[in-house]
């Protein structure tokens, strides 16, 4: 029972740091964002962070776009803090670099707990 307790576990681990993204530090306009298909976090004046799979020119205005296109928010320049591009690369990395940890932790407390 505790096996099954503790695969469940680290399934959910699994499952949870899979959805990891990360950001690259500079912050990018409206329009350089538009032209790249990669997800978007962006901070508003108010702190507030609004996240999209990427961002749509429609007559000249900005759209936020989620990830079956179904919900378009309008994006106002004059309410924009910063606004960050994912690095597929660090995102990647990051979650291999978890997961093998994670992985790892099982064998690693096993050898502990009988003293190699």
């Amino acid at each position: 029972m505790k096996k099954i307790k503790l695969l469940a576990l680290i399934f959910c681990f699994l499952i949870f740091f899979q959805s990891c993204s990360v950001y690259k530090p500079t912050s990018l306009t409206l329009n350089q964002v538009s032209e790249k298909d990669n997800k978007i976090k962006i901070r508003t004046n108010d702190k507030r962070t609004l996240k999209f799979n990427h961002i749509k020119v429609i007559d000249g205005s900005y759209y936020g776009v989620n990830k079956n296109e179904s919900k378009r928010i309008l994006i106002f320049e004059k309410d924009i803090e910063s606004i960050k591009l994912r690095d597929r690369k660090a995102s990647t990395l990051s979650t291999i670099v978890l997961l093998t940890g994670l992985a790892a932790l099982p064998f690693v407390l096993f050898g502990l707990s009988f003293g190699y």
